[in-house]
């Protein structure tokens, strides 16, 4: 499996009110410069290293979503789980933009 990063962001995020289409949460949003092309059938990892304060986790996720013609599968990581406690249905990325 190739661990080579596509795309990387490293800065300092300030935590604001986010209001998403369900809810509103406390949060920080992370903006690629360019952007991330995915091919079809190819699994990817995604991480997220914070600092600071114990943050809060979101519960209820799901293990697929369906956007347009594009359906997109989350699985479990044993190493990250470890780390921080995060899996599918627990974790610290409460939504995602893909455009």
């Amino acid at each position: 499996m190739n661990r080579m990063p596509l795309v990387s962001k490293t800065g300092n995020f300030a935590s604001k009110l986010i209001q998403s289409e369900n809810y509103s949460y406390h949060g920080f949003e992370v903006m690629f410069d360019e952007k991330v092309l995915l091919a079809k059938n190819t699994m990817y990892w995604l991480c997220a290293y914070i600092s600071g304060p114990d943050s809060l986790s979101g519960g209820g996720g799901v293990s697929a979503v369906k956007c347009g013609e594009v359906i997109f599968a989350f699985f479990e990581s044993t190493y990250v789980y470890r780390a921080n406690k995060s899996n599918v249905q627990v974790g610290q990325f409460p939504e995602f933009l893909i455009a």
